[in-house]
């Protein structure tokens, strides 16, 4: 048995001594180890397979997560901008009302200066409650937009369009504030001495210019917060997942630009249509008095109704 068992000794250490059959077998696997060009090449294949994979994949979940922002906000600049319709369509009743019942009195000052005491105090205390929606409806916005954001992992970009929306409401507190400095002025205006009138209604033309600057600057600067935020996004998304389609992100974010644009044309709509229907009426007062509307009173009535068409023309051009 012993002897049988050096026997098996003997043969494995002769085989593993047989250096011809070991260097065969390295040189075989050695060859196709060397053999780089088919080697190089299938792996190379399934390098390229795998990423050109994960690119679509990624792309993909890029092109998602953009219209899923995309979406959300365009839903909430559509709200907002019914919020803006609704206020506008209050604005153009409430001037029609106001301008017929000027038209249908007697002209002379002292029916005029009735008819407007009597109406445009009203008038503007009826349109602040509709003008401070938007404000709430502005924060309510810009709530969605950062679930929105923090959906799609974007979160350091709801802080930023905070702060924009936050300057942007700045401007809209300050025409509420100007809108009632208008209310104000108009109150009592019936037992103003006609030179006390005249000043009286110069300072209305004043603030109601101020009024249209201010809902100028709230509507450039809602969308500028918008617009800064639909190219961060983009180039973030853009950015962080690979095999992303930059161009195909930017066109998806394109309609929310358009819808922005949209919205802050309608920001200006409704006070240009208050303000021109207050200054028409103030107009109509100015004209009555003995003195008429001096010229100054004229370049600045020219200057609001200039205004207005300005605004409704370049507020797209942000």
């Amino acid at each position: 048995d012993d002897d049988d068992d050096d026997d098996d000794d003997n043969s494995v250490t002769g085989s593993l001594t047989n250096s011809s059959s070991i260097t065969d077998m390295i040189d075989s696997v050695t060859g196709s180890l060397t053999n780089s060009s088919s080697i190089d090449d299938a792996i190379n294949g399934i390098i390229n397979s795998t990423a050109a994979s994960m690119s679509s994949v990624s792309g993909a979940l890029a092109n998602s997560a953009a219209a899923a922002l995309a979406a959300a906000l365009n839903q909430t600049l559509t709200s907002l901008g019914v919020q803006m319709d609704t206020f506008t369509d209050a604005c153009e009743q409430a001037k029609y009302t106001l301008i017929h019942e000027m038209n249908k009195t007697k002209a002379d000052a002292a029916a005029f200066v009735a008819i407007l005491e009597a109406n445009a105090t009203t008038l503007v205390n009826d349109m602040l409650p509709k003008w401070d929606l938007i404000s709430a409806a502005v924060v309510s916005s810009a709530s969605l937009a950062s679930v929105a954001l923090d959906s799609v992992g974007l979160s350091e970009l709801s802080a930023k369009l905070n702060t924009s929306l936050t300057a942007a409401l700045a401007e809209a507190n300050s025409m509420t504030v100007s809108l009632r400095n208008v209310s104000g002025l108009f109150a009592n205006i019936s037992n103003l001495a006609e030179q006390e009138l005249s000043k009286q209604l110069a300072l209305v033309q004043d603030t109601l210019q101020t009024c249209l600057e201010l809902a100028d600057s709230f509507a450039r600067n809602l969308s500028m917060a918008f617009g800064d935020l639909t190219d961060e996004a983009a180039a973030k998304i853009a950015a962080t997942i690979p095999g992303a389609n930059a161009t195909a992100i930017d066109a998806i974010f394109d309609a929310v630009d358009e819808k922005v644009a949209e919205v802050a044309a309608k920001i200006v709509s409704g006070p240009e249509v208050l303000v021109s229907g207050l200054s028409e009426a103030t107009g109509l007062v100015e004209d009555a008095l003995p003195q008429g509307r001096s010229s100054a009173h004229r370049v600045q009535n020219f200057a609001i109704a200039a205004l207005s068409t300005l605004l409704g023309m370049t507020v797209f051009g942000l």
